[in-house]
């Protein structure tokens, strides 16, 4: 109704000037928060303390660094080899060592029969080229 720092009626506009008040003590003490101190010059000691622990910092990180990458060497190794052992290596020699003996009837009566066999040079069509040729 009476706009911005109106007051209250028949208060004379003295809500106004407390206001104000206010407002200029609340920037001078922003004012003198953030009000920068020069710095004083350093002397030789000070700069060459500050460049051997700058140094000794940068060399504790790239130790650091050297570390995480060989631990993260050995994480990947063992993330990537062990499934892959297991995978070519373990699985199909525990699938050969588990799998049935396979029977096979060779009783059947084969007489006026024709086979053709492909991959007879070797593996299961060379042993099925001799199971027939037996019959």
């Amino acid at each position: 109704r009476g706009g911005r720092g109106a007051g209250r009626p028949g208060d004379g506009g003295r809500a106004r000037l407390g206001t104000a008040a206010a407002m200029d003590a609340l920037e001078r003490v922003i004012s003198q928060a953030t009000r920068k101190t020069p710095q004083r010059e350093k002397t030789q000691e000070e700069l060459a303390a500050e460049k051997k622990a700058r140094e000794e910092e940068e060399r504790e990180e790239e130790e650091l660094e050297k570390a995480c990458e060989q631990w993260c060497g050995k994480i990947c190794r063992v993330g990537v080899i062990v499934p892959l052992v297991f995978s070519y290596i373990m699985h199909p020699v525990w699938e050969y060592a588990m799998r049935p003996a396979m029977q096979v009837n060779t009783d059947l009566p084969t007489s006026g029969a024709h086979a053709v066999v492909t991959g007879g040079c070797g593996g299961i069509g060379l042993q099925t080229a001799a199971l027939l040729a037996e019959a």
